[in-house]
């Protein structure tokens, strides 16, 4: 979706709300490598999501990217999941 930089694996993106972002703990151990793409420790190059089959992040977060072009508009996604829980922005995104 998204993105210019061809996806080699079948990377997931999830946006979800705040709270819904540790529905990754519903997941076995070591079945999936996660990354948690929030706050100002997230990745700052596409070429650094490479080795993560799900990248959660939330609607916030998205939003923000999206506004200046950021890391998560340069991946190709093999999937997009876009929670309706409770978006904060809805009209944003």
């Amino acid at each position: 979706m998204f993105g210019r930089q061809k996806s080699e694996s079948k990377r997931s993106l999830l946006a979800l709300n705040s709270m819904e972002a540790d529905t990754i703990r519903h997941v076995k151990p070591n079945t999936l490598r996660t990354c948690r793409f929030h706050r100002k420790n997230r990745p700052t190059s596409p070429s650094d999501l490479k080795d993560f089959d799900v990248v959660l992040t939330t609607y916030s977060t998205l939003c923000v990217e999206s506004k200046r072009g950021g890391v998560l508009h340069r991946v190709d996604w093999y999937r997009v999941v876009l929670d309706e829980g409770k978006p904060k922005r809805p009209s944003v995104v």
